[in-house]
């Protein structure tokens, strides 16, 4: 299942195309901020590393949205170093490089100095060799005061759901056919295990859940996530200490809610995890108070400390923009251990409507008469709770909008033409977020009708017909023509009225007019 030169990585079908908006500058630099900690300037030429970048949609994307940053994505997959270059070629990105390279060889690759490294989940994926090749890579390769981002699966959470990862590995390899049918087999044990009330899923009932997502997901990701020949899950201080030898110091998660924990930790273990002064035990032990499944954090080489004032002054002036359309913007938001936060709307409601014309920052919000009442500490605290929620997201410093727009929109252009693709790219790039914005690819093809003058709803239907594809409606096909159409009409009306305001408030799609002088009228 995996080849000699893959040392035990999946390479028998390719990875997923996908892109994780924490990979982002602006992501690592909030992080830092909220932990107190200065961060590379991301408004100047920085350079940012991806190890095991896929198909390079990631690095592509941050590319363009950073035209005068370097970019380099190293991955030991060809296919997925060719996918890389290829669609970096196609947007037409400079300062972006792509390597085909082991950990281990990376030792011998001239770089300049880095800023920013980042690994998405390969950390728990590969062997004790190559980890203390990527602790080596990061400690002779990222400046002092640089950052890292690296993601895994995390104990405890996966300390029961790590048995099934063991049993889908060992029936997959047994098994005959390709990796799909490995899966679909070990799948099927899995389920026969759980109907016929084995003792293991009785005494441990979160594996029907487990179970139940697990057969949901992506086959293509379930093969990389369970099959791979060098499978971990660390706790936290484990990971510290290899971290450490790179002279690496735990900034905190790079997800901002994971920086509070009156929205994570339940309430009685509070004052029992605040206590702890040893870091790596603190995060072990709150690891076990929210049952952590997946860490994503930041670390620094090097902790270059703000003072609260400089912070506070930041957080204020941070360009800040909605992370959702206007109309799913809500007051109220699940936390981890069960509560519910509600937020009052006397702030969301005004917060909500400025943002949804355009980014600001907080401090221009105090300028509405409706915000200016509730007071700059009262807003702020606010803003930075919808931050961490995921209701609002930080954009990058407006001195670059104009470079990042002509970057951006020739990425997205390709992003738009591969959605007539069978295996369409599914995010845009943002210049004024400097992050990727998901596509729906049937987005994409209204978006394309939308930009050439053609009727959205026939070029639709034709692109799909074209592809070999059905359109779904609740997991299922829809079979009927005009049921069909009625469908794409709708979604048409969502997309127009809603999601095309929502991308242009951040920059994109701004060729587009969406007054009477559209040539595309909205369906119905």
């Amino acid at each position: 299942m995996y080849s000699n030169w893959s040392d035990g990585y999946i390479t028998e079908i390719e990875y997923t195309a996908n892109f994780y908006r924490e990979l982002a500058p602006t992501h690592f630099a909030f992080a830092a901020l909220l932990g107190l900690v200065e961060a590379p300037p991301t408004d100047r030429p920085f350079t940012y590393f991806e190890l095991g970048c896929g198909h390079g949609v990631a690095t592509n994307l941050l590319a363009a949205c950073h035209p005068d940053a370097t970019f380099y994505g190293n991955d030991i997959n060809p296919s997925h170093i060719l996918s890389g270059r290829q669609l970096a070629a196609e947007a037409g990105l400079s300062n972006v490089h792509f390597l085909e390279k082991s950990f281990a060889e990376l030792a011998d690759v001239t770089l300049p100095p880095l800023d920013f490294i980042s690994m998405h989940g390969i950390y728990a994926l590969i062997s004790d060799d190559n980890r203390r090749f990527i602790v080596d890579f990061i400690r002779r390769r990222l400046r002092p005061g640089g950052l890292v981002y690296v993601s895994y699966n995390a104990m405890p959470g996966w300390s029961v759901p790590a048995a099934l990862q063991r049993l889908v590995a060992e029936t997959a390899e047994r098994a005959t056919g390709t990796v799909g049918q490995r899966i679909e087999h070990s799948l099927g044990i899995l389920e026969r295990m759980l109907t016929g009330q084995a003792r293991f899923f009785a005494v441990n009932p979160v594996l029907k859940p487990w179970l139940d997502g697990m057969k949901g997901q992506d086959r293509t990701y379930l093969a990389h996530e369970y099959l791979c020949g060098n499978w971990h899950a660390f706790y936290a201080a484990d990971v510290m200490r290899e971290m450490g030898e790179a002279k690496l110091s735990l900034v905190g998660s790079v997800l901002p809610i994971e920086m509070f924990d009156d929205m994570t930790v339940p309430p009685d273990l509070r004052e029992l995890v605040r206590g702890i002064t040893d870091r790596a035990l603190r995060e072990t032990v709150r690891d076990f108070a929210i049952n952590a499944q997946l860490r994503r954090d930041i670390y620094a080489r090097g902790l270059a400390r703000i003072d609260p004032a400089v912070q506070r002054e930041r957080l204020l002036t941070l360009r800040l923009a909605l992370n959702r359309t206007r109309e799913l913007c809500t007051n109220e938001f699940n936390l981890a251990f069960g509560a519910t936060l509600n937020v009052e709307p006397e702030i969301t409601t005004p917060v909500y409507d400025a943002l949804a014309a355009q980014p600001r920052s907080t401090l221009n919000l105090l300028a509405d008469p409706a915000l200016a009442k509730i007071g700059a500490e009262r807003l702020l605290r606010t803003m930075i709770t919808l931050i961490a929620t995921g209701a609002v997201q930080v954009c990058a410093s407006p001195e670059g909008d104009a470079a990042r727009r002509r970057t951006t929109e020739a990425f997205n252009r390709v992003v738009i033409e591969r959605a007539q693709s069978a295996r369409p790219p599914r995010y845009l790039a943002s210049p004024i977020a400097a992050n990727g914005v998901p596509l729906d690819p049937i987005d994409g093809l209204f978006l394309d009708a939308c930009r050439k003058g053609r009727d959205p709803i026939g070029h639709t239907e034709e692109r799909f017909l074209a592809m070999g594809r059905q359109l779904m409606k609740e997991g299922k096909p829809i079979a009927d023509a005009e049921e069909a159409r009625r469908e794409l009409e709708a979604r048409y009306r969502t997309f127009y009225e809603r999601l095309l305001p929502a991308w242009q408030a951040i920059g994109i799609a701004t060729d587009l007019v969406r007054a009477e002088t559209n040539p595309v009228r909205a369906a119905g």
